[in-house]
């Protein structure tokens, strides 16, 4: 598998209000440049869009796996199998956040943001966290994410 250093993409920041999980974002975080450009550069673009996303779905996935405490914070405790793609996919967005930051808390964003970048990727992560269940994050509100993973 090819990695690509999602802490190292440079991008622009949006406002802080609009930071949720939307279309259009490498992982739920990166946004994905629009405008005209060549078919050679949509392609470039769009292949290292998968890439990135498939790294951070690869570290959610061994996350989880691993049974790493800040994936047990993410998710209703009843989760069935009709939530399992968006729970992976706020796994997913946490991930990419986790990589790019070097958070190694147990939550899943760790502490607080160190400048208005990493705090809009936060919010972001949180944002997506917070799409998949309205339940509060704590141990008891844990997923059994072993008994969903596409393994």
């Amino acid at each position: 598998m090819t990695e690509i250093d999602v802490g190292n993409e440079r991008r622009t920041v949006d406002s802080l209000a609009d930071c949720k999980p939307q279309e259009g974002r490498a992982a739920g975080m990166i946004p994905e440049p629009l405008g005209p450009m060549s078919a050679e550069d949509r392609l470039a673009i769009d292949q290292r869009k998968e890439l990135i996303e498939a790294r951070a779905r690869a570290l959610a996935e061994a996350a989880v796996a691993a049974r790493q405490p800040w994936t047990r914070r993410i998710g209703p405790r009843d989760a069935g199998r009709g939530v399992d793609d968006a729970l992976f996919d706020a796994a997913t967005t946490v991930a990419a956040y986790r990589e790019r930051y070097k958070v190694t808390s147990d939550l899943p964003v760790g502490g607080s943001a160190k400048n208005d970048t990493q705090r809009a990727d936060r919010q972001r992560a949180l944002a997506a966290v917070r799409a998949v269940s309205a339940a509060e994050t704590s141990e008891s509100s844990a997923v059994d994410w072993l008994a969903i993973l596409p393994l």
